[in-house]
């Protein structure tokens, strides 16, 4: 089954996947963000597809945005470091 990059669509039609640009409108972080985050290691578990485009797993960014809720300011304080340039 081919995977999808469009972010809508049945669940049965397989996993979907969304590119760089794609998680920046979705989350408002800011693409060099995210890229500062691959090459430090942070933020969502992303998928190389080529030397220039990498993608995001729907349900792992799902996952990851679900790990970080938390319900005060001294929780958020607490999560690992995902300033950039830190």
């Amino acid at each position: 089954m081919k995977p999808h990059l469009n972010p809508v669509g049945p669940a049965e039609s397989g996993p979907v996947y969304l590119s760089q640009a794609q998680v920046s409108v979705r989350t408002g972080i800011a693409k060099r963000t995210l890229e500062d985050w691959r090459r430090r290691g942070v933020g969502p578990r992303w998928i190389r597809v080529s030397p220039r485009k990498v993608l995001y797993a729907l349900e792992s960014l799902n996952g990851w945005l679900k790990a970080r809720e938390v319900q005060s300011t001294a929780e958020a304080d607490r999560l690992p470091g995902l300033s950039v340039g830190a």
